[in-house]
């Protein structure tokens, strides 16, 4: 099913070489933001978000998912941003989109009065729905 192919596609995505990965990224560009939402496809993203390493690959995703981190997050998709988060920093490209992206859906005033608001939520984990019901009391990885 869905969840079986998920992860094979996510093994292919492990096994690419990383030059491989423009023209896949660029064939889903404007597919990214529905293929997130997809409680499957999801983690296939988060995978390729993980494993990016170009500048104009980062710039992309940010112009295409930076925008709509309130949606991700309203739709349990931290691992995707927390996958953004790591690729600007891992390339330095995109920093002040995922910022504005994460101030706009926390209501946050302006990044430059949080300047450790973005290191701080790349040290969060995914939290399981029962963690949330339980109270938040999950522990930062």
């Amino acid at each position: 099913g869905d969840v079986s192919g998920s992860h094979m596609l996510e093994a292919v995505v492990e096994a690419m070489n990383p030059d491989e990965m423009a023209p896949l990224l660029e064939s889903m560009r404007k597919s990214l933001l529905q293929l997130c939402r997809q409680r499957t496809a999801n983690h296939v993203i988060q995978r390729l978000v993980e494993r990016v390493n170009a500048k104009p690959l980062v710039r992309m995703l940010m112009q295409e998912l930076g925008p709509s981190v309130s949606e991700l997050l309203q739709w349990n998709r931290a691992g995707v941003v927390k996958a953004l988060g790591e690729a600007a920093v891992r390339v330095k490209e995109g920093q002040a989109e995922l910022m504005r992206g994460v101030c706009s859906a926390l209501n946050v005033a302006a990044p430059s009065h949080h300047p450790r608001l973005l290191p701080s939520l790349l040290l969060l984990r995914e939290v399981t729905d029962e963690e949330l019901e339980g109270g938040g009391r999950g522990q930062v990885a």
